[in-house]
């Protein structure tokens, strides 16, 4: 009757950023799926077919396709939970090797830790939303501390209408020397951590980090505490930290492990 019954997206990198040519090459299959009563008859196997056939007319290196992941993710990798995609994926050569995990706290009654406060002051820290004048320092920041995967996501939310004041800095002397993306209802892009759909008072944060010399300090968690508070001031009831490794570090905040994802 003309209706869909299965659609695939493979990501590219198409700018002509000579710090991302790399990227060029590459494709990431970003989502595919199939309606229940279409499966088992070849599609999905048609349709990732037909997507790396056409994209090698215009450059792609099937080597360098992964599956999620890539500039514009939706997922880090299949969900662990989603029936049968290690064997589909398995069919065409993809091997996953480790896995990431979303996290998640109720933070309906937050309130930030006093020693939290105490130890940013201690090394004359400020923590604020960062303004119009704290674009190119900001993005600057990101690259140099956290290179190119972070920096693009952060350069393509700007570029698509998000506010710069969805980050929270911290500064020390003038410098910033860390930064928070926080996800929230009230945005103009959504961002990964609130892809689920999950109640209007969930949001986020992510990516979070902090200088390199500042590390080792417990300033990272103290950190990680202001954010939280951040996203509370912002109606958020419960916090998601996605696509992530640290999971033991987000415990002593509250959070607890989510959704798992495999990844190459």
């Amino acid at each position: 009757d003309g209706s869909p019954v299965a659609f695939a997206l493979l990501g590219r990198y198409r700018g002509d950023d000579p710090d991302r040519a790399a990227w060029r090459p590459a494709g990431w299959l970003t989502a595919i799926a199939v309606e229940p009563s279409s499966r088992r008859r070849g599609i999905a196997t048609w349709l990732y077919g037909h997507l790396v056939r056409a994209g090698q007319l215009d450059g792609l290196d099937p080597v360098q396709v992964r599956v999620g992941g890539g500039p514009a993710w939706l997922f880090p990798g299949p969900p662990d939970d989603l029936q049968g995609a290690s064997p589909f994926f398995g069919s065409f050569g993809f091997r996953f090797s480790t896995s990431v995990a979303d996290v998640r706290a109720d933070i309906s009654g937050y309130a930030m830790p006093g020693e939290a406060r105490q130890l940013l002051a201690r090394h004359r820290i400020d923590c604020r939303r960062a303004t119009g004048s704290d674009r190119d320092a900001l993005l600057r920041f990101i690259l140099e501390e956290f290179g190119l995967g972070w920096w693009s996501g952060a350069d393509r939310f700007l570029r698509s209408g998000g506010a710069v004041g969805d980050w929270l800095l911290l500064t020390q002397d003038g410098r910033i020397v860390g930064m928070a993306h926080l996800h929230h209802a009230g945005q103009a892009v959504i961002g990964p951590a609130r892809f689920w759909r999950a109640g209007r008072h969930q949001g986020g944060l992510g990516p979070i980090g902090i200088a390199s010399s500042l590390r080792g300090l417990g300033l990272g968690l103290a950190f990680l505490h202001a954010t939280l508070s951040a996203l509370r001031d912002e109606g958020v009831d419960e916090a998601v930290a996605d696509w992530t490794t640290l999971v033991d570090f987000y415990a002593k905040a509250g959070f607890t492990t989510w959704r798992t994802y495999a990844t190459e």
